[in-house]
């Protein structure tokens, strides 16, 4: 999808709506030459502001966030706050719904996988950050990888 259809899909400033999109998976070198695919869904909120957030408010005060906002690690805000450009693509910033559940799928050269499997494919480094198990307080997501919005 393009940027100006996902915003467009939105509906405004907090509106809980579902959101599901697809991307590659880093895969290490033994397994290069097959194509393995994330596919993610769930609802999602959109044009809130972070440091408002009750986790994030929470987690500044007991010490688990940093105590200021550092800004956004890579890119900038083209509309803030819920377009992101960096390196010439878009991405939609996105908040899960709290409470509502993400789930993920995944697929090995277009057939069905389980995570397991996918797991023992992925570099290290992805591995990694798929085993943390924590639902991110938001997503940053580039935009050609959305497939639905509402």
């Amino acid at each position: 999808m393009n940027i100006d259809d996902i915003l467009n899909g939105l509906n405004g400033a907090g509106q809980f709506v579902p959101v599901s999109w697809e991307s590659d998976v880093a895969v290490a070198a033994p397994h290069k030459g097959h194509t393995v695919r994330k596919a993610v869904s769930g609802v999602f909120r959109s044009g809130i502001t972070y440091d408002n957030m009750g986790d994030v408010i929470e987690g500044r005060e007991d010490g688990t966030l940093p105590a200021e906002n550092a800004g956004l690690p890579w890119g900038e805000w083209i509309v803030f706050p819920y377009h992101v450009g960096h390196k010439g693509a878009d991405y939609v910033r996105l908040y899960p719904a709290k409470g509502a559940k993400v789930t993920a799928t995944y697929t090995v050269d277009g057939r069905p996988a389980t995570r397991e499997e996918v797991l023992g494919m992925m570099t290290p480094s992805a591995r990694a950050k798929a085993e943390n198990g924590e639902t991110p307080l938001c997503f940053t997501l580039k935009a050609a990888n959305v497939v639905s919005v509402g």
